[in-house]
């Protein structure tokens, strides 16, 4: 009894004393405590618009060298595939949806693009400049 009495009595010091610790925890939030969430600044960077990037590992996702800000993709349409289906890129000099976005997951190639690579901005994001949260000190 005694032993379990001891072991409560230390179990409830500790969690009474993690909130100290908890506030010291260094960060990326400027000294906003972890349990708080603090003010969201716009990002500062900027789009890189009409180039494309080479790719940073293989079999990424290209990111994408234009805005796509008020685009609509809902699952009854896709405003990407206005210009960057296979009929339509060619006319409208864009890139064309990859096959493998025609295949079911089964591997059969189907007509249209397969409902499971319908949402390009899952994997396809707009390209953007802008300086590192945190000094990146990794090299291949």
């Amino acid at each position: 009894m005694k032993a379990r009495l001891t072991l409560l009595v230390i179990g409830l010091v500790a969690a009474l004393n993690i909130t100290t610790v908890l506030a010291e925890v260094a960060t990326l939030r400027d000294k906003a405590p972890i349990a708080e969430q603090p003010a969201v600044e716009a990002a500062t960077g900027h789009e890189v618009l009409g180039q494309s990037r080479t790719r940073a590992w293989p079999m990424q996702a290209p990111t994408i060298p234009h805005s796509t800000e008020g685009f609509s993709i809902t699952k009854e349409f896709n405003q990407c595939l206005m210009c960057h289906n296979a009929q339509m890129a060619p006319a409208m000099k864009a890139p064309a949806v990859g096959v493998s976005h025609y295949q079911n997951r089964d591997g059969r190639y189907l007509n249209d693009v397969s409902p499971r690579r319908f949402f390009c901005d899952q994997c396809h994001v707009p390209q953007f400049e802008d300086a590192p949260a945190v000094a990146n000190i990794y090299q291949r």
